[in-house]
């Protein structure tokens, strides 16, 4: 089960194909997601506007 936020991620890129589109992967890799991997994170919130620190925050600090 996807985390919450990679749920919102996939919503506000336009959904799975379109975020996959996006980042040129398949569809199916989206879907396994249970959170947005690191190497992607920062491609994600290219694309749909959210912060790297919301999409992750086990790996970034929130800017003070």
């Amino acid at each position: 089960m996807a985390t919450e936020i990679t749920l919102i991620a996939i919503q506000a890129a336009g959904g799975v194909a379109a975020l996959a589109r996006e980042l040129g992967i398949k569809p199916p890799s989206v879907y396994s997601w249970r959170q947005i991997p690191p190497k992607r994170v920062q491609a994600v919130s290219r694309i749909t506007g959210i912060p790297p620190e919301e999409l992750r925050p086990d790996l970034f600090e929130k800017a003070a």
